[in-house]
């Protein structure tokens, strides 16, 4: 019995796209809605993207922010700013050359530079006058890695609304001996060697390629 001949149209590959440049824009709208509600802590992010050949893409993000305490026995405040970059890597076949929809996973090396005002402090005591006393002032660097996870859609012409999730881990979490910042931008609480985040993008993608220019 002759074996039937495999079906050709289910085994040929799909043809290669043609490569088309994208570059993308966005501004977390979640780190809005995060300074509503925690108005001590308020900082601002936004991110880039650009499509590399295949499924990665090249990642960058940067920031600022500042924090404040004000309570009746501590009081400081701090400032400082941030950039991450990294790669991505969308786990969604593309439908055409200009599909960039994506779930992705991905990875970023953050450093953050701020600086911590000298704080003041009070310690009531049962047996006496409360103890004051202050902290100095400092500059400081603390740097950390990330893992990344989360999608992005294109929901008009260019116009993207994605959200993710980042898990990072201070690489210097020794940096603050005595007293750590209560935010630092693009990371979290500075009394933290691993925090847990969420971010909400709006994006605007410019596409180009070698015959002709798209948005």
């Amino acid at each position: 019995m002759a074996t039937p001949a495999p079906d050709t149209a289910a085994t040929k590959k799909l043809p290669k796209l043609p490569y088309v440049h994208q570059f993308r824009l966005g501004f977390d709208l979640g780190r809005v809605a995060f300074n509503l509600m925690y108005p001590s802590r308020q900082g601002y992010e936004i991110q880039a993207d650009y499509a590399m050949r295949g499924k990665l893409y090249a990642a960058a993000e940067g920031g600022f922010g500042r924090g404040r305490i004000d309570y009746d026995n501590l009081k400081y405040t701090t400032s400082s700013y941030f950039v991450r970059i990294g790669i991505d890597q969308s786990v969604l076949d593309r439908l055409g050359a200009y599909d960039f929809d994506m779930a992705f996973i991905g990875v970023r090396y953050g450093i953050g530079m701020g600086q911590l005002s000298e704080a003041t402090y009070l310690v009531p005591s049962l047996f006496g006058p409360p103890a004051e006393g202050s902290v100095p002032g400092k500059n400081y660097t603390v740097h950390w890695g990330e893992i990344v996870g989360g999608i992005k859609v294109e929901v008009g012409k260019g116009i993207f609304v994605g959200w993710n999730f980042r898990g990072r881990f201070m690489f210097n979490a020794g940096t603050f001996k005595e007293l750590a910042p209560n935010y630092i931008a693009g990371y979290g609480k500075g009394d933290k060697s691993t925090v847990f985040d969420f971010n909400l993008y709006l994006s605007y993608a410019i596409r180009w390629n070698k015959q002709k220019s798209s948005l």
